[in-house]
């Protein structure tokens, strides 16, 4: 609230004034009452997060995942790229999902096996100051840069997060692992999927997932070191 008057650019009504006068004077008390709703958020978030863990859903993911990682028994990282806005509108249908969304990475962050549970990033340019506060409160780690799914670790296994990112951003990371693919999987949108719904001249920029398609054809898949998986 403070930074939204602060910034304002327009000029200020006499009401904004006493409101900008009266956050100044009381700062403390409403930095503590952010601090204590961000910290409530947390600990409803782990107790959503119990429930989710023994869902049936999840029990379900988790035994796929371990049939198809069965070749990569250690994860060096997880990077979860699209997570979208989860605490602002509780009322919103997209942000149910990015909760189910950021209830999915926490989980499997910790029914994985990653080698450090220091490596596990999280991008989207659209994340609040408060939604970036609560990811770090949850140990989780932000990318400052927006490098579009240009990202590369090479000779480490890393699990790519992708809920309902853009194609372009998922092209971009099979372009950048090409030659790395045997490190890499990813948790996203069926590829299949991807082809069926967007004409020929709309695929002409994303060859990579033509290709990749052509390799898995449909199934999840080892053969590129690539685990497709469809919510």
């Amino acid at each position: 609230l403070y930074e939204t008057i602060y910034w304002r650019n327009n000029g200020w009504s006499p009401n904004e004034y006493e409101l900008l006068d009266f956050v100044s004077s009381h700062y403390d008390i409403f930095v503590d009452i952010i601090c204590s709703m961000l910290s409530f958020y947390c600990r409803k978030l782990k107790i959503a997060q119990d429930e989710f863990e023994a869902s049936e859903f999840f029990l379900d993911f988790l035994k796929s995942w371990t049939a198809f990682s069965k070749q990569h028994t250690q994860v060096d990282r997880i990077v979860c790229l699209g997570l979208g806005n989860f605490a602002q509108s509780p009322n919103s249908s997209s942000q149910v999902s990015s909760k189910f969304q950021l209830l999915l990475l926490l989980s499997f962050a910790k029914h994985a096996n990653i080698a450090n549970n220091d490596e596990i990033f999280v991008y989207d340019p659209i994340l609040t100051c408060s939604e970036k506060t609560i990811l770090t409160k949850l140990n989780l780690k932000l990318f400052e840069t927006n490098q579009e799914g240009h990202y590369l670790f090479e000779k480490n296994t890393t699990v790519y997060f992708l809920p309902h990112c853009p194609k372009q951003l998922l092209n971009n990371l099979l372009w950048s692992n090409w030659d790395n693919l045997g490190f890499v999987y990813i948790i996203g949108n069926s590829f299949k999927n991807i082809n069926l719904n967007f004409s020929a001249n709309q695929l002409q920029s994303v060859k990579y997932i033509q290709q990749v398609s052509d390799v898995i054809k449909g199934n999840c898949s080892l053969h590129c070191g690539v685990f497709s998986f469809l919510f």
